[in-house]
């Protein structure tokens, strides 16, 4: 049956074949990801959790800061941009302690 085939070869009936194919746009690429997540797993302690919960639940007891934002961003929402030109800069030399620069546009106000 496999005569003349590479090894790792499609055969007919094989589970490793997408079915589905590739997604046509980014919107059916978005459904498969959405069905993906709410797939179920059975954990080995028999604990039956979605896709969805298993990668959330990672996130939140990462070391990685970055996927700990990305859970209190999905949890909580993204942090608003402060309103105006507010900018907050943070120097530091090895001599001395950091510094916190606030920098407040004044916007044509005078000195008070």
């Amino acid at each position: 049956m496999n005569e003349g085939k590479k090894p790792g070869s499609f055969v007919k009936g094989d589970k490793r074949i997408n079915r589905k194919g590739r997604p046509k746009d980014f919107l059916a690429l978005r459904e498969l990801a959405q069905q993906i997540a709410h797939e179920e797993v059975t954990q080995s302690s028999g604990d039956a959790r979605t896709v969805t919960e298993l990668i959330l639940r990672k996130w939140a007891g990462s070391n990685d800061p970055r996927l700990q934002m990305q859970f209190i961003d999905v949890a909580f929402g993204k942090v608003p941009n402060p309103p105006g030109d507010l900018s907050v800069k943070l120097s530091a030399e090895i001599s001395d302690k950091p510094k916190v620069l606030v920098y407040v546009p004044d916007n044509g106000r005078p000195n008070q």
